[in-house]
C-alpha cells in the first residue's frame, strides 16, 4: 500500500474544566466577516449550513482569508464525503495526540494522499495536494499530481490562473500547484464538486491502477517529485512555484545549490540547475516527496530495496575513475531512468527514509573528482549548507531554528584548519584546548557550547546525515538549549587524499 500511518504514543492526562461554550451560528450570514457577492459566498453559506465549515464562535468570525492547514482541509473533506464514519472515528480515537488524528486515521483507511507525520498536519495545504485528494478520492485511482490537475480541468472544478493576456491555459503550471489555499478557497473546491455534473460522487478507497503503473514504468517522466519539482523542470517554473531562493552556494558538481524554503525553514529543498537552466540536482530532508512507486519519507530501507527495480550500486563510475560504496552504510544509491537516486536512512527511526538526493546521470558522472575545484567560495558554501541543513532537521523535529554566529564560525574555521594542518582529529587540540576554551579565548561570552567534527565525507549532505545517525552528534544538533551556530570548513590531506574537515560549534550566549 502506498501510505503508512504512524502510530502515536501519548500520555493521557484528564483535566475537568467547567465553562460556558458559545454556540456556533447556524448560518454564514450571522458571522460579521461574511461578504455577499464574492466568488466564495454561496459555497461558504452551503458549507456552514451543512456543518462542513465551522466558524470561530467566540469571535463570531469565519476568517475566510486565513490559510487552510492540511488537517483543517481533510476535516472539511471528510465531513462532506463521510460524515458518519468521521464521527465514529472521532468517538473512538479523539484522545490520541493531535486533534486531527481521527481524521488522518480515516484518510489512511481510504489510502488518501496525506501527510503521515504530525509535524506536517498544521502546515498550509498546497493546491496540488487538494487536486490529488479530490481526483484520487473520487476515481479511486492512484495518479500523479499532474494527472489530478487535468482531472479537475476536465470536470470544470478549476480553471487555474489566467495568463498575461487573460486566457486560461489549463496547464499544470497555470494551476500553481505550490500555492497555498485559504479557508474560502478550500470550501469552493468542495462546492464546485457538489454542483458538478459528475454522477458518482462517493468517496472510494484509492488503489493502484495497473495500466497507469505500466505507463509510468515505460515513460520518460521522472518517478520522484519534490514539492512539485522534478528533474529537468525549467528554472522559470521552479521559481514561479517557489519564489526566489533564500541562498545560492557552490557545490562539488561545478554547479550551484539554490536553497528554497518558506517562513522559518518550512518546505525546505535544494535545487541545482545545468547550463540550460534545467533542474539537474534535487534534495530535501523534509516530507515533500511524492513518488509513483509509493516511496515516501516514512518508507524504511527494506521497503525501499524491495520497491526499486534494480539493486543498490556498489560503485559509481566517473570517466576513468570510480567510487566504491562500502557495503555497511546508512544510504543506498540507485541508477534509474538516467538519474542517480540516493536514499539516506535514519538509523534511530527504524532505518526510515530521512532525505532524498536526485542527480542527473550526466551531471554525476561528469563531476570533476570528489569536490570539483576547491575555492574559498566552496569553503563558505559548505559552511552555509551545513547551517541550513541543520536548521531544516531541527524544523522537522519541532525545534526552534538557530541563528548564524559569525564570531563562533571563525573559531570553528580555526579548529578545522588546525586539525587539517597538524594532522589530528579531536575536540581537544594539541595545545589541550577544548571547544569551550577556544570560544572563551576568542572573548565570546556563552552559557552553553557544543561541538561536532567530521572528516572524510564528500559534502555537506553526507556529513549532516552521518551526524544525525550518530547519537552524540544528533543530540547536539537537536538540543533545545542552543540558540546560535557557527560552522568552519577546511580542506586538508588525510591518508593521501584531500578531504574537508568540518567543525560545527553550537552556542547559547548569556
Amino acid at each position: 500500500m502506498k501510505k503508512i500511518f504512524l502510530g502515536l504514543i501519548v500520555l493521557l492526562i484528564t483535566l475537568h474544566i467547567t465553562t460556558t461554550v458559545k454556540a456556533s451560528p447556524l448560518y454564514a450570514t450571522d458571522y460579521t466577516d461574511y461578504q455577499d457577492n464574492q466568488y466564495w459566498s454561496e459555497g461558504v453559506k452551503w458549507a456552514v449550513e451543512q456543518g462542513i465549515m465551522k466558524g470561530y464562535s467566540e469571535e463570531n468570525l469565519l476568517k475566510p482569508f486565513n490559510k487552510l492547514s492540511e488537517a483543517q482541509y481533510i476535516t472539511m473533506y471528510l465531513r462532506y464525503f463521510v460524515p458518519g464514519e468521521l464521527q465514529e472515528m472521532i468517538d473512538l480515537s479523539s484522545h490520541l495526540g493531535h486533534w486531527a488524528t481521527p481524521q488522518y486515521i480515516l484518510a489512511n483507511q481510504y489510502q488518501l494522499s496525506v501527510s503521515n507525520h504530525p509535524s506536517k498536519f498544521d502546515q498550509a495545504i498546497r493546491r496540488g495536494d487538494t487536486a490529488l485528494l479530490l481526483a484520487e478520492g473520487i476515481t479511486g485511482t492512484e495518479m500523479t499530481e499532474e494527472a489530478a490537475v487535468q482531472w479537475l480541468y476536465e470536470h470544470k472544478l478549476s480553471t487555474g490562473y489566467a495568463d498575461a493576456n487573460g486566457h486560461y491555459p489549463l496547464t499544470y503550471e497555470s494551476y500553481k500547484p505550490n500555492e497555498t489555499l485559504t479557508r474560502a478557497q478550500g470550501v469552493v473546491f468542495l462546492y464546485r464538486f457538489l454542483e458538478s455534473e459528475l454522477t458518482d460522487k462517493t468517496l472510494k478507497i484509492v488503489t493502484s491502477n495497473e495500466v497507469i503503473e505500466e505507463e509510468n514504468k515505460n515513460s520518460s517522466q521522472n518517478v520522484y517529485v519534490i514539492n512539485g519539482i522534478q528533474i529537468n523542470d525549467e528554472r522559470s517554473f521552479v521559481e514561479e512555484q517557489l519564489g526566489e531562493p533564500k541562498r545560492i552556494t557552490d557545490n562539488e558538481y561545478g554547479l550551484k545549490w539554490y536553497t528554497y524554503y518558506q517562513n522559518d525553514y518550512e518546505n525546505f529543498l535544494m535545487v541545482g540547475y545545468d547550463g540550460q537552466d534545467k533542474v539537474a540536482l534535487l534534495y530535501t530532508n523534509q516530507d515533500l516527496i511524492k513518488s509513483k512507486n509509493g516511496i515516501s519519507l516514512q518508507t524504511n530501507q527494506t521497503e525501499v530495496r524491495a520497491t526499486m527495480e534494480t539493486e543498490p550500486l556498489s560503485t559509481i563510475h566517473r570517466g576513468d575513475s570510480y567510487d566504491e560504496l562500502y557495503p555497511e552504510r546508512d544510504y543506498d544509491v540507485f541508477l534509474e531512468k538516467d538519474t542517480f537516486i540516493t536514499f539516506f536512512y535514519d538509523v534511530h527511526e527504524d532505518n526510515t527514509l530521512t532525505s532524498l538526493l536526485l542527480a542527473r546521470k550526466d551531471i554525476e558522472e561528469g563531476r570533476n573528482g570528489h569536490f570539483g575545484t576547491i575555492t574559498d567560495d566552496l569553503y563558505r558554501s559548505y559552511e552555509y549548507q551545513v547551517f541550513d541543513l541543520t536548521n531544516s532537521y531541527r524544523k522537522q523535529h519541532n525545534l526552534h531554528t538557530l541563528q548564524w554566529d559569525e564570531e563562533v564560525a571563525e573559531v570553528a574555521r580555526a579548529h578545522s584548519k588546525d586539525m587539517a594542518i597538524k594532522d589530528y582529529f579531536e575536540h581537544i587540540n594539541l595545545e589541550g584546548l577544548a571547544p569551550a576554551h577556544r570560544i572563551d579565548n576568542a572573548n565570546i561570552p556563552f552559557s552553553a557550547v557544543g561541538e561536532n567534527i567530521a572528516v572524510g565525507y564528500y559534502n555537506s549532505l553526507f556529513v549532516i546525515e552521518a551526524w544525525m545517525n550518530s547519537s552524540g552528534h544528533r543530540k547536539n544538533m537537536l538540543r533545545g538549549i542552543y540558540e546560535g551556530l557557527g560552522v568552519g570548513i577546511y580542506f586538508g590531506e588525510k591518508e593521501q587524499w584531500t578531504w574537508p574537515y568540518f567543525t560545527q560549534n553550537f552556542i547559547t550566549r548569556p
